[in-house]
């Protein structure tokens, strides 16, 4: 079983501004302690980045090593786990110009987390719209910058 993600959200902020802050991984401990404990960069690479990350959700302590890929020019970021706990989840973050100076952010994926998948389902679909509830409010604080 695969756990679908499907997120929308508007933000009253310039499309660079949003890109940039989706793009800086070293600031997710920061932004979501609750949830990432600690990143460490093991390559950086032209088109992106390499990370180890432990996270928390629902209770339970993940180690996953993920590949980000950069598409500044599409406004788009991919994020793979390639080892460790959800290996194999990919998500696709794409930001939008919207109407009246806004910008849109739309998450896509499909996770992958084993055993956790049929208990916590409905827990990790909040969880992600919780974060992205959580990122809009840091941009348009202003305080990510």
């Amino acid at each position: 079983m695969v756990i679908k993600i499907d997120l929308a959200k508007v933000v009253n902020a310039p499309i660079q501004s949003v890109y940039k802050y989706f793009s800086n991984i070293e600031e997710l401990p920061r932004r979501h302690p609750n949830h990432v404990k600690n990143i460490k960069i093991v390559s950086r690479e032209e088109t992106g980045l390499v990370f180890e990350q432990e996270s928390s959700l629902i209770g339970k302590k993940l180690r996953s090593t993920n590949k980000v890929v950069l598409y500044p020019d599409q406004n788009r970021i991919e994020t793979e786990v390639i080892e460790g706990d959800g290996k194999g989840s990919k998500t696709t973050t794409t930001i939008f110009s919207g109407a009246d100076d806004t910008t849109q952010i739309k998450v896509e994926g499909d996770l992958h987390l084993g055993r956790l998948e049929r208990l916590a389902s409905r827990a990790v679909k909040s969880t992600a719209e919780k974060l992205l509830n959580e990122d809009v409010k840091i941009i348009e604080s202003g305080l990510s910058e």
